[in-house]
């Protein structure tokens, strides 16, 4: 994993654990629905405001609106919906700790529906993590806690899970933030009904549900979702999935010190322990050479995710190493690319292969912006660039400026030879062609 993609799953994690917190805060003075469709409107209208600013449309592929509206549904109207109105009655710790089951709850999916082998290490962590919310559950009950609560949360998580599935379709594509944006209004257009027939407008307008709010609109709602839109997109969502072990952590924390909530040692050895578990369950789905078969997720032509299996051989096949010439796309996705001088230039977003010849024809490359806003996307001959073990990415003597000045692309680049010619005559690479 890059350094890159490293930063974006610990600032996720971390925003993400944060909502729990600013979610109790405004369910204490708003009615949980009504807060959230408020939510979900503001949200939306800031990231399509930012796309639109941005040049993005919303014409999507049919795999992006699938992702928009199921992950408009499951996560935005169900996960946080539910987790909303249970936190009136639950702290933001425990809300917290059960959502960050979903990656437990992936796994088990995997195993029940999907007939995935779990590895050993696999059926450990799922094990220990499950024993770890059972630790915390049954010591928060003895205190009474509300049961409805705890239900409404585990459903939740359930959702998410579902929602983490449905994502990769989504956040490939472009239009990033219009996705984002859009999602957002599906999960306020599902929640209005609801807000309207259940709940009576009844506010205690203090400035904590003022901050809480705006915080809740801007981090977890846009930034949040943006971030693990473009982690998906990079790594995958098993292995973003990976960042959710550090959310019990940060949640509780975040609760005890902001809201004060109790902190026993029970809770402290099971938020380890279901730390421990999800780890666990994440690296034993990881495909290693030479350990036998493992579960990656692939992308259908659909856009949906399903899980495969990779043989030993396979595994072997598809690593970083000088033994062989074969490499699997998905090892090259994300990929950094790297300068003469050893500076990172930018990164390798996807391919493009001629379909009649089977040649890798560009690999077009992201720089600039920041996580996934305003970066550039420049074609750039694959003959340009070579792997470099030591460095973990691809080095190529192209520039920045030479990046910046190269010829301007006609809609359909890709079908235009002259256009070609002069790129490829740019940056000084044999023809692809010939």
């Amino acid at each position: 994993m890059d350094i890159r993609s490293l930063g974006l799953g610990l600032a996720f994690a971390l925003m993400w654990s944060s909502a729990f917190t600013s979610a109790r805060v405004v369910v204490s003075y708003a009615p949980p629905l009504t807060a959230l469709t408020l939510r979900f409107l503001a949200s939306g209208a800031v990231a399509i405001g930012i796309a639109l600013a941005l040049r993005q449309t919303a014409r999507l592929t049919a795999a992006q609106w699938r992702g928009v509206v199921v992950f408009g549904l499951c996560q935005n109207a169900v996960y946080l919906g539910l987790n909303f109105v249970a936190m009136q009655w639950i702290g933001a710790s425990v809300a917290s700790i059960i959502a960050s089951t979903m990656p437990l709850l992936v796994a088990l999916i995997g195993w029940i529906v999907l007939r995935e082998r779990l590895s050993p290490l696999a059926a450990a962590g799922l094990a220990a993590g499950f024993a770890g919310v059972a630790v915390i559950m049954l010591g928060r009950m003895a205190g009474g806690i509300d049961l409805l609560g705890l239900a409404l949360c585990a459903v939740a998580a359930l959702a998410l899970a579902i929602a983490t599935l449905a994502v990769r379709g989504a956040a490939s594509g472009g239009n990033l933030m219009m996705v984002v944006g859009l999602q957002m209004l599906v999960g306020a257009a599902a929640l209005m009904v609801p807000a309207l027939l259940l709940e009576s407008w009844v506010v205690d307008w203090t400035w904590p549900l003022a901050v809480a709010f705006t915080y809740t609109v801007l981090v977890p709602g846009v930034l949040a979702t943006l971030v693990w839109f473009v982690l998906v997109g990079r790594i995958g969502a098993v292995r973003a999935a990976t960042f959710h072990f550090l959310n019990p952590v940060f949640g509780v924390l975040i609760a005890a010190v902001l809201l004060g909530e109790a902190l026993g040692p029970g809770d402290a050895l099971g938020v380890v322990v279901v730390a421990a578990g999800i780890l666990a369950v994440q690296i034993a789905r990881r495909p290693r050479p030479g350990t036998g078969a493992a579960a990656r997720p692939a992308e259908q032509p659909a856009g949906a995710v399903r899980f495969s299996v990779r043989t030993a051989r396979e595994d072997s096949m598809f690593d970083y190493s000088d033994s062989h010439t074969t490499i699997s796309s998905d090892r090259v996705n994300g990929t950094e690319v790297f300068g003469k001088d050893g500076g990172r230039v930018g990164h390798i977003d996807h391919l493009v292969i001629d379909k009649k010849s089977g040649k890798i024809t560009y690999a077009v490359m992201g720089f600039g912006g920041f996580l996934g806003m305003g970066e550039e996307h420049h074609p750039i001959p694959w003959a340009k660039l070579d792997y470099d073990t030591d460095l973990g990415g691809y080095r190529t003597d192209i520039t920045e400026d030479q990046l910046r000045g190269a010829p301007a692309r006609p809609e359909r680049w890709f079908e235009d030879r002259r256009w070609e010619e002069a790129t490829y005559a740019h940056y000084g690479a044999p023809y692809y062609w010939i």
